[in-house]
């Protein structure tokens, strides 16, 4: 690049239809800055060279045809567990049986019919912030995933107990397992 070029890409690029007061109250010198320092578009001019690499020293197609490229959305495992996001999912679960625990309390609707196992969750804002609700959704969803196979088909709406203290997440996965077992035994 030579330096006819870099004085051209930074001098002031006042277009030749606009006046110049116009031009600088819509561009105003930079507050607090140096007397040398001058406002700079964000468009180059079509006279400087590509700052671009050469085609030639580019791997061309490699993330497209490699082999272990990843894919975006959850893994076959993951969609064991649907959600229930439909009406005639949440009519079924105010029908449904209610199973409680320590730390959080199940509903859960049997449906031989669904393919999957459908979940719902209701977290409330006594729980704790978003943050903290959040973080023990996706705890939960780690526990169902675990045990998606012991999931009996059907509907469930899962929540929480208020609780003062964080749980660990042993204690979340012991809690859920003892709810999922109350399931077997009540069918």
């Amino acid at each position: 690049m030579d330096s006819r070029c870099n004085r051209d890409c930074f001098a002031d690029h006042r277009p030749s239809s606009l006046p110049f007061w116009i031009f600088h109250r819509t561009f105003p010198p930079l507050i607090g800055g140096r007397e040398n320092e001058t406002h700079l578009p964000t468009q180059h001019p079509a006279t400087c060279p590509s700052t671009r690499v050469p085609s030639s020293d580019v791997q061309q197609g490699w993330a497209i045809h490699h082999p272990s490229a990843s894919s975006q959305g959850p893994t076959s495992a993951e969609r064991l567990i649907e959600s229930c996001n439909q009406r005639t999912d949440f009519a079924e679960l105010q029908r449904a049986n209610r199973f409680s625990g320590q730390l959080f309390w199940m509903m859960f609707s049997p449906d031989a019919t669904l393919e999957f196992p459908r979940v719902a969750y209701a977290i409330g804002r006594g729980y704790g912030n978003a943050v903290r609700r959040n973080r023990i959704r996706r705890q939960t969803r780690a526990i169902l995933r675990q045990n998606a196979t012991d999931l009996p088909r059907g509907r469930y709406l899962i929540g929480t107990m208020r609780s003062t203290h964080q749980p660990t997440f042993t204690e979340l996965e012991a809690d859920m397992t003892a709810l999922i077992s109350k399931l077997d035994r009540s069918r």
